[in-house]
């Protein structure tokens, strides 16, 4: 009997890529990614550092490659995860996207709005406040900073949890 043998699709992946084209075409199609990050993966999969540039460049002419689309989808996950502005900065920051383009971004998505981020921070210490339903102000403080809130919008959205336990407890 003959045995047959199949290479599945991670043994594919750990084959060195026959060029630097195709190394960067299986880091892209894997998920998006920064051109800060692809440099990044390129350089530690062995790819010469003068051959870089240019295929990033290959890559953003074919549009396999946008820092700004990129950049909007981190702000709308983190959006969507609950975080506040400084961690959303911090997050675009720790995935190579330079501060021109966070800055120009946060600018398009409204993240500078005090008023936005007040109203998401209330929302978020509603959520949590309908899960325990005895929250100190002290400790929904301490929650919004860790998410990113800023200092002065974690104060207030924490009075805000007097307001509502208040509705609670009547």
């Amino acid at each position: 009997m003959k045995k047959t043998f199949c290479v599945s699709s991670t043994m594919r992946d750990k084959r060195p890529p026959k060029n630097s084209w195709t190394a960067a075409l299986r880091i892209l199609s894997r998920r998006a990614q920064s051109e800060a990050m692809l440099f990044e993966k390129l350089k530690a999969k062995g790819v010469p550092e003068v051959e870089i540039p240019g295929l990033i460049q290959k890559a953003k002419d074919y549009q396999f490659l946008d820092d700004g689309a990129y950049a909007r989808m981190l702000i709308r996950r983190e959006r969507q995860r609950g975080r506040g502005v400084l961690n959303i900065r911090r997050t675009l920051k720790a995935h190579g996207i330079n501060a021109a383009l966070a800055n120009e971004t946060a600018e398009a998505a409204d993240l500078g709005d005090p008023a936005d981020e007040l109203a998401r921070a209330q929302a978020l210490i509603g959520k949590k406040i309908v899960k325990n339903k005895n929250m100190e102000p002290v400790k929904a403080f301490r929650f919004l900073l860790s998410r990113g809130f800023a200092p002065e919008t974690a104060r207030k959205a924490s009075k805000f949890t007097l307001e509502i336990e208040g509705e609670f407890n009547e």
